[in-house]
């Protein structure tokens, strides 16, 4: 199989430029009003993972250019530093995501301020 990137693990933690890359973009984006418009979806039951970590998880998959859920999911399980870097203690399940992305289709308008806010400009 075929990938673009190295795998962050191999390399190690701070040695990919990977990492570095991530890392500055999550600086940039200034997401506090979708996470905020997020959390109102809160229900009662057991706690759900962070929608920080989440999101993260989704501007990750954009920026490795993930096709599929599957295929973001399949990554984080392999590589334990891009999992760290998201946030996950551990791994949410497809459904997880899939109720997250759908989430975040209802929000358009939210995600592209927040991705063209800073970033045109700093990236």
């Amino acid at each position: 199989m075929y990938q673009r990137h190295y795998t962050m693990a191999r390399q190690g933690r701070g040695q990919s430029p990977l990492w570095g890359e991530l890392t500055r973009v999550y600086e940039v984006i200034d997401d506090t009003k979708l996470i905020d418009r997020l959390s109102q979806y809160r229900w009662t039951g057991r706690p759900g993972h962070d929608l920080r970590a989440l999101w993260k998880a989704y501007v990750a998959a954009f920026i490795l250019n993930l096709p599929t859920t599957n295929a973001l999911i399949r990554r984080l399980q392999e590589d334990s530093t891009l999992r760290r870097l998201c946030g996950f203690r551990e791994m949410p399940s497809r459904w997880t995501f899939n109720r997250f992305f759908a989430r975040l289709t209802k929000h358009l308008d939210l995600v592209e301020e927040c991705l063209h806010a800073k970033s045109a400009s700093t990236l």
